[in-house]
């Protein structure tokens, strides 16, 4: 649609799509008419958030639904093993101490689960990177920058999870969807995951909303962040893009309207008090957390640790599920070979990451 010019007067896009829309000149520059008139709350808006939507200065688009990730644990067996649900670990250390005591349940239970196919495993790769403070990808954008000290670090602690410990569970090659159905069903103690992921567990597997917690991503120095957006298309009249910003906000951006009037999303047995998307800053954040807590379906305390202890998002890497194609072969080579070379890994991943980034 973008390249043909057919795409909608209002279309979504990704957290990382504004290269892309841009290199085809699709997105509308909207920064004359957002202000604190036309969107009253704009103050409060993450500028993180807002961010994501900018280049040189202007404003391509308003967001709908922020994510980062965290420590999403199953209550139910952290109490079986003896360990504090309202305490989930908080480095990687005492994620590896949890999860040998999770897996000494027996009966099939794994401590912590990581994936390794379809590109997810180097998704959370990644995600573990940036939780020590580490890159996938340099600041250029043209370089890996995993194959190092951090890159050796996350690869080896996951091998001895593995294989030292036998804390991951027999079945590996898992991707989106296979760590879900396993904590849905008290066979996995914790894996990273996105709050999103506790709707989809009660909607879509059956599970209780009481079964989950989760705290902020182990280490604690960035965690990956995603999002929701909407852009407007270039070229449509003033009135047009007045009207859609007018839209947009009601509908995503105003505390206690559209996607945040929780009283009606509870009379419509939707899911309330999941601790994202919340990209509110400020009073709006005091005024929305309030009413989540209000008019919640499902025991907000158990997100307490996430929500108290909020981590910097940090953007996927440019070229990522090229790149995320390339550690999965990373992740897969720790989680299903005993006798992993580590080091050859991370170095035949780099130069297919740095071949990847050369063709931008």
């Amino acid at each position: 649609m973008l390249k043909a010019k057919s795409q909608p007067d209002v279309f979504y896009t990704y957290f990382t799509d504004l290269p892309q829309v841009l290199d085809n000149d699709g997105a509308a520059d909207i920064t004359a008419y957002v202000n604190d008139k036309t969107v009253p709350a704009l103050k409060d808006i993450d500028p993180n958030v807002l961010g994501s939507l900018k280049q040189d200065g202007k404003l391509y688009g308003l967001p709908t639904s922020n994510y980062t990730m965290g420590l999403l644990i199953n209550r139910k067996l952290f109490k079986d093993a003896g360990l504090n649900p309202d305490a989930p670990p908080r480095t990687w250390d005492e994620v590896r101490a949890a999860a040998k005591k999770i897996a000494a349940l027996g009966n099939g239970v794994a401590g912590f689960g990581e994936y390794s196919a379809g590109n997810t495993g180097g998704w959370h790769f990644t995600a573990q990177m940036y939780s020590l403070g580490g890159d996938v990808v340099d600041a250029s954008g043209k370089k890996a920058a995993f194959n190092t000290d951090l890159g050796k670090q996350v690869a080896k602690n996951l091998h001895a999870m593995r294989w030292e410990d036998d804390s991951m569970g027999k079945t590996q090659l898992l991707g989106r969807g296979d760590l879900q159905k396993q904590i849905a069903t008290d066979k996995l103690g914790m894996f990273l995951a996105a709050p999103d992921d506790i709707a989809y567990m009660v909607q879509q597997l059956g599970a209780k909303y009481e079964n989950f917690g989760m705290g902020p991503i182990p280490g604690g120095k960035n965690t990956l962040a995603g999002g929701n957006n909407y852009m407007i298309k270039k070229g449509i009249s003033g009135d047009k893009i007045k009207a859609a910003i007018a839209w947009l906000t009601f509908k995503n951006l105003t505390v206690g309207k559209g996607q945040f009037d929780w009283a009606r999303t509870k009379a419509d047995g939707l899911p309330v008090g999941i601790p994202q998307p919340n990209f509110w800053l400020n009073g709006s954040k005091t005024e929305d957390d309030a009413a989540r807590v209000q008019h919640a379906t499902m025991p907000v305390e158990n997100f307490k640790t996430f929500m108290d202890n909020p981590v910097a998002g940090k953007n996927e890497p440019p070229k990522a599920q090229e790149v995320y194609k390339v550690l999965d072969n990373v992740m897969s080579g720790i989680l299903t070979n005993k006798d992993a070379d580590v080091d050859k890994l991370l170095s035949t991943a780099e130069a297919q990451v740095n071949q990847v980034l050369a063709h931008q």
